[in-house]
């Protein structure tokens, strides 16, 4: 069995707070500012995603977009 994990994140009512402070600091919605307090609690360091106006930092998490492709000269 192949794994696409290695760990599984699951959103906990312990991380409401986290995600309420993120929600109004960085202007994200919602159920984008949990999924970001709780990769920021259990030390995710890059998030891949098209959303959230990335590329970006949140505090020590860095937000790709994997579609953008960087301009080469």
């Amino acid at each position: 069995m192949e794994l696409l994990a290695d760990v599984i994140l699951l959103p906990v009512s312990a991380v409401w707070h986290e995600a309420e402070s993120l929600q109004q600091s960085h202007g994200l919605s919602f159920w984008d500012s949990f999924l970001v307090a709780v990769c920021i609690r259990d030390g995710v360091k890059v998030l891949y995603t098209e959303e959230m106006g990335s590329p970006r930092t949140i505090e020590t998490l860095n937000l790709v977009n994997p579609f953008l492709v960087a301009a080469t000269p």
